[in-house]
């Protein structure tokens, strides 16, 4: 599977990638909403939701044939709302 990795947190998506890379999977890693590789087609998304002035609707919209899974970092109301 080709893997699209937005996270901000630079050691968190170094392991994520690591472990897809093991299991034999593509990843793209991407550390900020500008360095997203708009050219490439991914089945999966990991979208992280702690980025600051990222519109994650379009981020999903873009990748709409893709597997869309945001990485939340704690449970609330307004998270799941959001």
């Amino acid at each position: 599977m080709n893997i699209l990795i937005i996270e901000n947190d630079i050691y968190l998506a170094q392991k994520i990638v690591s472990r897809l890379l093991d299991d034999g999977h593509s990843c793209v890693c991407a550390e900020t909403s500008n360095a997203i590789c708009y050219e490439d087609d991914f089945d999966i998304v990991l979208l992280s939701t702690s980025m600051p002035n990222v519109c994650y609707g379009e981020i999903i919209k873009r990748y709409e044939n893709a597997i869309s899974l945001l990485l939340v970092s704690y449970i609330s109301d307004e998270t799941v709302t959001d």
